[in-house]
């Protein structure tokens, strides 16, 4: 039980603290001021709920930040952009401030001025981190923090700040035709089917790099081998390879089981090429509209590479290659025809596309079966790779028929386009 002693002209509350040792505050004027400090403290102790308000002065943000990344199960890819934030924004500015010399208003100050010089999207990201990292400071235990200085926002308070939303163009399926064509003049056959399996796949980029010849038509789903390490186990890896071969088995389809990216080793050091599990472990399968279904038998016929879309080369992964300078903005912006060794013809710029990205391929598939307002919000979701929330994911099951058509509609759209 705790106590309230005179020390000269104050009073000072010692408690019991939950190691077992006496903690004191000094500086009352009365004792009935350190008794009430004194019990209150003991209350939060024996709830559990004692906060050491000298926690958040023995660690500096730069350790802290340090050791929450440290903890925290990541994909490779995500591990390194946090880590990269934060030796770029948040360590320069913050790094040498204990947690609890952070201030609400500092943090103000900061955050309008990192709103100002950096775009919507990257601020967005920053600050964000910055939230997530103060926020665990005052969740671990024992806690660093009583409170987060970031402030919960008050949408009544200030200008409005609507959230960065992504800027991407609608995009017709000649547009698309136009960018494929372009591709075929770039890198061939390669480029051309890589365009189209792109927008009517929705395939993520590291994804339609780390597509394998055995995991795509016409040898999936019978090559289907599962993966080394699979948590599901062999009987069951067993069972759903036999499961998808009767699904699948009168049906063009793909597997999205990789994808192709630079991981960082465990040990440190310089990140290598490694194929791992897509975006939120998002493996999937994918029925083929017939005319995909024929392009794709062509084109690995066209070649030997493991990667159903190898480089320029005609071997390596593109992830090894500048994709952006010698692949997409060529076939987007236009070149001028090239003569010698390396010869092609002029290439025209697509029309309305001169800001586009590789990713506004993949929101194609999602507006075109968006705009058919027939499919079950389920399949289309699970075809993006996606997982729907609530009781409606829990219950909401894609079948073979929904899969149908949805190649169909896509099939549909395409011969439209070519007529």
């Amino acid at each position: 039980m705790g106590w309230s002693e005179k020390r000269g002209n104050t009073w000072r509350a010692r408690f019991k603290l939950p190691d077992g040792t006496y903690g004191s505050q000094p500086g009352f004027r009365t004792k009935d001021q350190a008794d009430a400090h004194w019990q209150a403290q003991e209350t939060d102790v024996r709830r559990g709920d004692w906060f050491d308000p000298k926690a958040g002065d023995e660690i500096l943000f730069s350790q802290w930040a340090k050791q929450w990344l440290a903890g925290l199960d990541l994909a490779p890819d995500s591990e390194y952009a946090y880590h990269k934030r934060i030796r770029a924004r948040l360590d320069p500015r913050w790094g040498d401030y204990p947690l609890s010399h952070i201030t609400t208003s500092a943090y103000l100050e900061w955050e309008k001025a990192t709103r100002q010089a950096l775009s919507k999207r990257y601020a967005a990201q920053i600050l964000q981190l910055f939230r997530m990292i103060m926020d665990d400071a005052v969740t671990h235990q024992p806690p660093y923090l009583k409170a987060s200085p970031v402030p919960i926002k008050n949408r009544r308070r200030g200008r409005h700040q609507p959230p960065p939303a992504d800027e991407v163009s609608e995009l017709s399926v000649q547009q698309v035709i136009a960018m494929a064509e372009n591709a075929r003049v770039v890198w061939g056959l390669t480029g051309y089917v890589f365009i189209l399996v792109k927008a009517f796949c929705g395939l993520r980029q590291g994804e339609m790099y780390g597509l394998r010849r055995e995991w795509c038509y016409p040898y999936w789903p019978e090559s289907d081998a599962g993966w080394p390490g699979n948590p599901a186990g062999k009987a069951a890896e067993k069972k759903r390879q036999k499961a998808v071969r009767a699904r699948y088995g009168d049906m063009p389809a793909l597997r999205v089981q990789w994808q192709h990216q630079y991981v960082r080793p465990e040990g440190g050091g310089k990140r290598v090429p490694e194929l791992v599990l897509p975006k939120y472990h998002s493996v999937r399968n994918l029925v083929l509209p017939p005319f995909l279904a024929e392009l794709l038998v062509e084109l690995l016929n066209s070649h030997d590479s493991e990667w159903v879309f190898p480089s320029m080369g005609g071997k390596g992964s593109l992830l090894l290659t500048d994709f952006s300078t010698y692949y997409w903005k060529p076939m987007l912006d236009g070149a001028e025809e090239r003569t010698g060794r390396y010869a092609r013809p002029a290439i025209e710029a697509v029309e309305g596309l001169e800001d586009a990205v590789p990713h506004w391929l993949r929101h194609c598939m999602k507006a075109w079966l968006d705009e058919d307002g027939h499919h079950p919000r389920v399949a289309v979701e699970e075809r993006m790779g996606h997982r729907l929330q609530g009781v409606e994911g829990v219950y909401s099951r894609t079948t073979v028929a929904m899969e149908r058509r949805i190649a169909e509609a896509l099939q549909e759209r395409w011969e439209k386009a070519r007529s």
